[in-house]
Parts: C-alpha cells; sequence; structure tokens
C-alpha cells in the first residue's frame, strides 16, 4: 500500500511567494536601507557571507526573510529619495530590509554605509526591490 506525505515547501520558497504575494497585493510597508559602494560592500567587505549565515540562521527558525541585497537600487531616483541620491556613490549596492533593527546592525557593523528609510510601494516607488542593473 502506498503512504501519501504532505512535504513542506522549503522555508526560502515560502518566504520569496509570501513577499510575491504582499508586493502583488499593494501592501504598503516601511523599508529601512543600508547603501554602499559596490566596491566595499561586495569585495572589500565579505558582506555577502554574513548575508548567507543570516539567511540560514532564519531558515532554521522558521523566520520570514525579511531582507534583501539590490545592486544599483531603483528606488533612489523616487524624488523624497533625491538627497541620499546625491550622496550614494555611483556604483552601489544597498542591503534592504522591514526590520530596522536589522539595519541599524548593519550600520553598526560596517560603519560605512548611508542609511534611510521609504515606504513602498507608492506611485514613486512601484517596487521596493528593483534594480536598474
Amino acid at each position: 500500500m502506498e503512504s501519501w506525505a504532505l512535504t513542506t515547501p522549503p522555508i526560502d520558497i515560502v518566504n520569496q511567494y509570501l513577499f510575491f504575494i504582499k508586493r502583488k497585493t499593494n501592501y504598503m510597508a516601511t523599508y529601512y536601507y543600508a547603501l554602499a559602494s559596490q566596491k566595499f560592500l561586495l569585495e572589500e567587505e565579505p558582506f555577502e557571507e554574513v548575508l548567507k549565515e543570516r539567511r540560514r540562521d532564519y531558515g532554521e527558525k522558521n523566520k520570514e526573510i525579511d531582507f534583501w541585497q539590490v545592486i544599483q537600487p531603483a528606488f533612489l531616483n523616487a524624488p523624497e529619495l533625491a538627497e541620499a541620491k546625491a550622496k550614494a556613490p555611483e556604483k552601489n549596492v544597498a542591503i534592504v530590509s522591514t526590520n530596522k533593527s536589522f539595519i541599524v546592525w548593519v550600520k553598526l557593523r560596517l560603519e560605512y554605509v548611508l542609511t534611510g528609510e521609504f515606504e513602498a510601494p507608492s506611485d514613486a516607488i512601484p517596487d521596493p526591490l528593483a534594480s536598474l542593473d
């Protein structure tokens, strides 16, 4: 006799689906960011390893992923972020999160980052994770 077992999809797939649903239902949220040059964040500071470790930790705790890495973030083109864009390096990368504490931790760990926040989705920022790259 065959046995049928329910399988649970990996937490990463569930988190991506939940985030997709939130984005498609115009769920307004506050996003926090830490912005740095690509050279600093991707080459000089091995931050990708930190993000991998954090993702693993979230997965073990069945916690929804609330942070993303965005190269050349489009949100900087919003009029309300003109000042941040003026201060941003030409080739930049952002760590974006809905968790303010995580961005504060990033700022403390890295120091040389610009931080801020924005509301999305909005007319100026329809997709908070869009990249110009």
